[in-house]
């Protein structure tokens, strides 16, 4: 990129970086799902031994030669038991297929969608944004953004730990949502010779748009049954998902203030928070209606996609997390 003289030459290097790392975020997130359960992933070691791992990381449980036979058999029985029914290593065209005709897939898009629209926005142009509620240099504001990034991470760092511990996912978002939708609000509305106000205004948004990503990940993966679903779901709603980042860098062009691109992200985290409500309690419903379900209607289903290897997450016996 750096002996290109044009803009097309630019555009295209851009675009074969972004699909050659595509694969990367997605590629974690699932590869994580295959060694911890839904409750509570310890970081430090995780951290301590990332160099380490670049040499030595297995593909799964199965294959970790570190594991003693007794230690790699009580990985695999916990996260069997962790997913129950869900629980399958096979793969087929078929269970890739099957989560495109999921509809679940297309809401997890629309609130992957949204919420990387707003935080990318607000990523971009954090400084001018505080550059704009004050009179300070450039480099003032851009050291101004290391608070709200730093409260950003001890809000990602709690969010994710609560969520955890209750294993819940959808009322955490919605809960930092509002939280984020206030701080939107402060920016707007709030008059901009009160400094400190409009500057902790942007502490909220920054905390509240980045806290979300961490559950939002782990609820859908913690919601398609089967590591071949699983797998598909991660790139698929990540690979859409993304395309906030583009949308994102566009939003905010009313400096000094921004009101239009406030009004932008704040519409996207209202949009997201609306589709995670009315997720929560689809998953609620149908969580209820297959406890009541008989085994010869429970036997039907199974059936009605397929058999247990196709059935995944829509397994009757398969509880979705809330």
């Amino acid at each position: 990129m750096t002996l290109l003289t044009s803009f097309a030459g630019l555009a295209f290097c851009r675009f074969l970086l972004g699909a050659f790392e595509a694969g990367l975020f997605p590629g974690v997130i699932y590869y994580m799902s295959l060694w911890y359960p839904k409750r509570v992933i310890e970081g430090l070691p995780t951290i301590i031994l990332a160099i380490v791992l670049v040499f030595i990381l297995p593909d799964s449980p199965e294959k970790a030669k570190f594991l003693t036979e007794e230690e790699r058999s009580y990985a695999i029985r916990r996260l069997s038991a962790d997913a129950g029914v869900a629980h399958d290593n096979s793969w087929s065209w078929g269970q890739v297929w099957s989560v495109f005709t999921d509809w679940k897939t297309y809401v997890y898009m629309v609130i992957y969608l949204s919420g990387t629209s707003a935080l990318q926005g607000v990523t971009l142009f954090l400084p001018s944004i505080i550059n704009g509620l004050g009179k300070w240099s450039k480099i003032t504001s851009q050291l101004l953004t290391t608070p709200p990034y730093f409260a950003a991470f001890l809000g990602t760092l709690f969010l994710g730990w609560s969520s955890d511990k209750l294993l819940e996912r959808a009322f955490h978002m919605v809960g930092n949502n509002l939280f984020t939708m206030a701080g939107f609000l402060i920016l707007m509305f709030v008059d901009s010779s009160l400094v400190g106000v409009t500057y902790f205004g942007a502490i909220i948004v920054t905390i509240g748009v980045y806290a979300n990503v961490a559950v939002k990940i782990t609820w859908f993966t913690n919601n398609y049954g089967g590591l071949t679903r699983r797998a598909v779901a991660s790139a698929a709603i990540v690979s859409v998902g993304t395309i906030g980042g583009a949308i994102g860098g566009q939003i905010y062009y009313d400096e000094p203030r921004y009101f239009g691109g406030n009004t932008i992200a704040i519409s996207c985290m209202a949009a997201q928070t609306l589709c995670v409500v009315i997720l929560r309690f689809v998953f609620m419903y149908e969580n209820s209606r297959r406890e009541r379900l008989t085994e010869e209607e429970k036997a039907a289903e199974i059936a009605k996609y397929g058999g247990v290897e196709l059935a995944g997450d829509r397994h009757p016996d398969f509880r979705y997390t809330l």
